[in-house]
């Protein structure tokens, strides 16, 4: 694709010479000195070496792709700088119950730093785009997550989501803003696919050895017929099977389609890797929900006529060669009680309406379900499983009101539109990479339905994905606006010579 040469693009020339930096680096040896002769815990070490390390690549290399690189791969890692002193319910909680600054976010805020010097450098002015066709159903997260501080008893966790609102949507910023070509589009899907291997790799080694292990060294050990673990995501089966789907389907999405700069072998090795990965978690909504997205991506494949009758064997080639591998455990699991715990979560789900029923308007409060919920039972559910609501829409619903649940349906609907439209781009690495996204999304809406587990990578990869669906959108956009101009540059050219 031809496209106009953007301000964003600008490499990024830095100095190199380390004396320039002395006083940084001599302030980050003395702070990380006060730390450790304070006796304080790992974590206030850990994070400013992580600090340091990455403004070392802001600083030292003349790409932002490198920082870039960091910021998708530590999308796998579960690590949160925990700021205050977390609460806890043994009934579960619907969002971080402390000011938190997930490793991610270090990385994003370098490259918004260097995202803005650069741009200044070179417009000497900063033009962000701000993601406007998300706009208005953000704003209504926004206002009714703030409107439900007004009936909650704990509004000092409404504070702290809102806290965490804003370094999503910083991501979501940093994401829109830093992609702005076909090369970085390519690059990020590349990171992705890359992202879910390492990961697979991670499951196939807790499996092997019955333990989950996290990124800061802590170690679950796997108990029950089936080993079930989480990656470097979480410590949960469920939530590395929610996390692990989007990527699966990117990899997928560049597998599957012919001609359109699919990555070939190594994107199809990937996907068989993901697929078995996503298996071994045992999670039956994760199943199904890559069973719809698979059959997203499909569908928009076919009808854009990029996935041929070839593709569709040797996917069901593939899919055979995972089932093969895992058919063990997937029969055992099969032999669960599915209508008991179906059963179940519908209870839960009944105990979420009784709550929004009677808070249709601001809800109870934004974090404060587990608190409140049990005011509300009706004496069929008092005697069944207590706990947080496992369907993100309904615990929304309950705790900002029925339009706090709408803004949420209303994003995810939005973006979904934005990835179909932009499947259906002429361009090679928008296409794939919106029928990835598209497949992405379709599994997370999915899967939100059946659970509610707080899990911060999967929020950050959400909000990376919502910021990648429109960076790639807008380049779509911006390829159609050139080729206008150029016809009717031709014509008007032609219409002269003619004269």
């Amino acid at each position: 694709m031809t496209s106009a040469p953007t301000h964003g693009n600008a490499s990024l020339r830095t100095p190199t010479r380390i004396g320039s930096f002395a006083p940084l680096l001599l302030g980050i040896a003395i702070g990380i000195g006060l730390l450790c002769l304070g006796g304080l815990e790992t974590r206030w070490i850990l994070f400013p070496c992580i600090g340091a390390a990455a403004g070392a690549v802001a600083m030292f290399f003349p790409a932002r792709k490198y920082l870039m690189a960091i910021l998708i791969l530590s999308l796998q890692a579960h690590v949160n700088l925990q700021l205050t002193e977390p609460g806890y319910q043994s009934i579960g909680s619907s969002i971080p119950t402390g000011v938190i600054l997930p490793l991610t976010m270090i990385p994003a805020m370098a490259l918004c730093v260097l995202l803005a010097f650069n741009r200044r450098r070179s417009t000497k002015q900063l033009a962000i785009d701000w993601g406007k066709p998300f706009a208005k159903p953000i704003l209504l997260i926004v206002l009714t997550t703030i409107l439900s501080l007004i009936p909650s008893s704990e509004k000092t966790l409404g504070i702290f989501y809102l806290l965490y609102l804003s370094q999503l949507y910083l991501l979501f910023l940093v994401t829109l803003n830093c992609v702005d070509s076909s090369a970085d589009l390519a690059f990020v899907k590349q990171l992705i696919i890359i992202l879910l291997v390492s990961q697979s790799c991670v499951y196939f080694v807790e499996n092997a050895i019955g333990v989950t292990f996290t990124v800061l060294g802590e170690t679950v050990r796997s108990t029950g017929e089936l080993q079930r673990h989480g990656g470097t995501v979480s410590t949960n089966s469920l939530a590395f099977g929610m996390f692990i789907t989007p990527p699966l389907m990117m990899a997928l999405a560049a597998s599957l389609v012919s001609g359109r700069g699919a990555g070939g072998r190594g994107a199809t090795i990937a996907s068989i890797l993901g697929g078995i990965a996503l298996i071994l978690t045992f999670a039956r909504s994760c199943w199904a929900g890559a069973i719809y997205a698979t059959i997203a991506i499909v569908i928009v494949g076919v009808k854009r006529r990029v996935i041929t009758g070839q593709t569709l064997v040797r996917l069901v080639i593939a899919v055979a060669l995972v089932l093969s591998v895992t058919l063990p455990g997937i029969m055992t699991r099969m032999g669960a009680n599915h209508e008991s715990d179906y059963n179940e979560r519908v209870s839960l789900m009944r105990m979420a309406m009784n709550v929004m029923v009677a808070n249709p308007i601001f809800g109870v409060g934004i974090g404060t379900y587990g608190y409140v919920f049990r005011q509300y039972l009706t004496a069929d559910l008092e005697d069944k499983w207590l706990f947080i609501v496992h369907n993100v829409y309904l615990l929304r619903g309950a705790e900002t009101g029925v339009f706090g649940m709408g803004g949420l349906i209303w994003l995810l609907a939005v973006a979904i539109q934005q990835a179909w439209r932009g499947a259906h781009s002429m361009d090679g690495e928008v296409g794939v990479t919106c029928i990835g996204l598209l497949g992405g999304l379709v599994a997370v809406s999915w899967d939100k339905y059946w659970d509610s587990s707080v899990c911060v990578p999967n929020d950050l990869y959400l909000w990376m994905m919502l910021g990648l669906v429109l960076a790639a959108r807008k380049l779509d956009l911006g390829a159609k606006e050139l080729e206008e101009r150029e016809l009717a540059t031709a014509a008007r050219v032609g219409r002269g010579g003619r004269s």
